[in-house]
């Protein structure tokens, strides 16, 4: 919204600094109204736009300043921010249906393993009292399989509480390193249904991307390089950048 009363205002022939100031006053979010009448006085004082955005990467992200940037440079920064402000409502419109799409299968599996755990931990042990009641009854194999997993469940349930909460840490550290985190995409795309998935929100979001950077006046070396990071997959990240040498060493 802020984007679009921004555009409009520039649209109307209002100088930058008269229409950072009037967003800057009509902005519910006080953070970020606080941040545009930051980037008006530095502005006022001489700083060009996109290097004023640049100083504050959580609200203005790089596809956002090299686009102001490019608009700036060509003169047509109304028409770029309403090209950004259409841009950011189809990524916003992306992540809520990727959100809705993911949430009753979590709230199923969560679900699903709570039932599990209250089983275990409280049904089997009564089942079991009825069984000991028959010592002359021959239980399957698969039975008693259960039934140790029940034991284990109530005996050493704060030792299997420990073991999950380092591996979610060993884990979460590994993920974040640079070898783990190429290794866990590769993963992720190589998984059955997850992997399809996973591939076409990331080709979504890096057609959709370098399309706005471009029609922004973005050149496109500059916008393979920043659409990179869009895709939040580093075996695709390292895809695109090897398209990109190929591009800059004249390949189409």
């Amino acid at each position: 919204m802020m984007t679009r009363q921004l555009a409009t205002l520039l649209k109307a022939n209002i100088p930058l600094v008269e229409s950072l100031g009037a967003v800057a006053d009509q902005v519910e979010n006080q953070y970020l109204s606080d941040v545009l009448a930051e980037i008006k006085n530095m502005v006022n004082e001489g700083a060009t736009l996109h290097r004023s955005m640049q100083k504050y990467p959580k609200v203005f992200d790089k596809i956002f300043v090299s686009m102001c940037e490019a608009g700036e440079m060509s003169g047509t920064l109304d028409i770029i921010l309403i090209r950004l402000a259409e841009f950011k409502e189809a990524q916003s419109e992306l992540r809520s249906k990727i959100t809705s799409a993911m949430l009753y299968p979590i709230i199923m599996v969560v679900f699903i393993g709570l039932i599990l755990i209250g089983i275990f931990t409280f049904v089997i042990p009564k089942i079991v009292t009825v069984f000991e009641a028959s010592p002359e009854l021959v239980l399957p194999w698969y039975t008693k399989v259960v039934i140790s997993i029940s034991d284990a469940f109530v005996d050493y349930w704060h030792i299997m509480l420990v073991a999950v909460i380092a591996f979610g840490l060993v884990f979460k550290n590994w993920k974040n390193s640079p070898s783990g985190s190429k290794q866990w995409d590769l993963i992720v795309l190589n998984l059955p249904v997850v992997g399809k998935i996973a591939r076409m929100i990331a080709v979504s979001r890096f057609t959709r991307t370098l399309s706005t950077l471009l029609v922004g006046g973005v050149p496109m070396l500059s916008a393979m390089g920043i659409v990179r990071n869009v895709v939040d997959n580093e075996v695709l990240g390292e895809a695109i950048d090897e398209a990109r040498d190929n591009i800059s060493e004249g390949e189409s």
